[in-house]
């Protein structure tokens, strides 16, 4: 039988021991940064927010989403037919008291005339008020998140969770 993981060899698998033994040092760190440069990022902008300050272009940023997910209703067994608008403009949500911020960012990128959206997802800081680490007992939570996506489908994420995992989507299309 073939061992799936081995852990001093670093091998890439798709199956992972749960917590972190198999982690190093490193990625730890690095890891913990990511999270901290995002919370930290969207403190600033927040901070702009709260004192109605506009961004590097002059724009201004918006307490309302800019990304809006209507669910139209059921379309057959366990479906639903979902609307999504895309309303131009960058807003950051959340206090970071009770609830995180969120930053949405949906723009006319002016070299290619196409639309483009950036979301980005901080630490819930209720949480991080009780624990300050990555500890299993909030595995599926989002303690940073970043995403990039145009008009024409392309996107990439990255989601770090509480568990200490990290997870990477994306999709380049059949272009």
């Amino acid at each position: 039988m073939i061992e799936p993981f081995t852990p001093d060899k670093n091998e890439p698998s798709m199956i992972r021991p749960e917590g972190e033994s198999d982690r190093s040092t490193e990625f730890k760190e690095k890891r913990a940064e990511l999270v901290i440069a995002i919370n930290d990022y969207l403190v600033d902008l927040a901070k702009k927010r709260d004192a109605n300050q506009p961004l590097a272009n002059g724009t201004f940023l918006s307490d309302k989403p800019r990304i809006v997910t209507t669910n139209l209703g059921r379309t057959g067994y366990n479906a639903n037919l979902m609307s999504t608008e895309k309303i131009e403009g960058v807003s950051l949500t959340g206090d970071n008291t009770i609830t995180p911020l969120i930053l949405q960012a949906v723009i006319i990128n002016p070299r290619s005339g196409d639309l483009e959206i950036f979301e980005m997802q901080g630490s819930d800081p209720v949480t991080l008020l009780i624990s300050n680490d990555f500890n299993s007992s909030r595995q599926s939570e989002i303690l940073g998140m970043f995403k990039v996506e145009d008009i024409k489908g392309h996107y990439f994420k990255y989601s770090l969770y509480g568990d200490g995992s990290v997870a990477q989507q994306s999709y380049a299309g059949d272009d």
